[in-house]
Parts: C-alpha cells; sequence; structure tokens
C-alpha cells in the first residue's frame, strides 16, 4: 500500500505535480525547449520526438496530457526511464554532419559525377 505524503498525494504512484510548460523550439528545430517542475524542483529540458533506428542514450518516453487552465501546460507520465549505458572504448559519435562528410568520402564513383580514379582528396 502506498503511503501519504505531506500534500495528500500518494508515494510511488504518478503525482499530477509533474507539469511541463512549452517554450520554444531547440536550436536545430528538431525538438521543444520545456521548463519541467517536479519534486519541488524546477528543471530545463527538451522534448524531441523518437526516431526509429535512432538509439536512446538516456532521459525518458513521456506522455503529456494539456490542462485545461492554459496550453502551454501540460501533465506529464513517465512510461520509461532509459538508462545511460556504459561501454569502454572512446566515444562512439555519429552526428548528421559526421554521416554527410561520410558520405562525401566514401561514396561510389559513379555518385561522384564520374570522377577519375587517380584523383585525391588534397
Amino acid at each position: 500500500m502506498a503511503e501519504e505524503d505531506d500534500s495528500g498525494g500518494k508515494r510511488g504512484e504518478s503525482s499530477a505535480s509533474d507539469v511541463v510548460l512549452l517554450h520554444g523550439r531547440t536550436r536545430d528545430g528538431e525538438g521543444i525547449r520545456v521548463l519541467r517542475a517536479r519534486d519541488g524542483s524546477v528543471e530545463a529540458g527538451e522534448l524531441r520526438a523518437m526516431k526509429q533506428g535512432v538509439p536512446l542514450a538516456s532521459g525518458e518516453i513521456v506522455s503529456l496530457t494539456q490542462r485545461s487552465e492554459h496550453p502551454l501546460l501540460w501533465d506529464v507520465k513517465v512510461q520509461h526511464r532509459v538508462e545511460s549505458v556504459e561501454h569502454s572504448g572512446p566515444v562512439r559519435v555519429t552526428s548528421s554532419a559526421y554521416r554527410e562528410n561520410w558520405e562525401n568520402v566514401f561514396r561510389s564513383k559513379q555518385s561522384r559525377g564520374g570522377m577519375e580514379e587517380d584523383s585525391t582528396l588534397n
């Protein structure tokens, strides 16, 4: 059985005090910047859509329910917490800029517009 806390809510259950305020787009335009109030603190963060084939490094998978008092206030329900994965060796970075350069360097002769085989990058 869940214990009651000082505010009358129950511990161990999702609380209505987990709220986000949407306040703008991220610099890359792929996400939304938010302020999140939970557990007596306020945090700055980002919401981003999950993309198929792209691993989740860390964070939470959440669902949002809009509040009636303001269109930018949303209740948060955590669906899953993603823990960061530890690995040995160098950091694995595959940003979109890295992928673009990879394609520029290693794409096939036909896609380079018929460049000669003896041409070099320098």
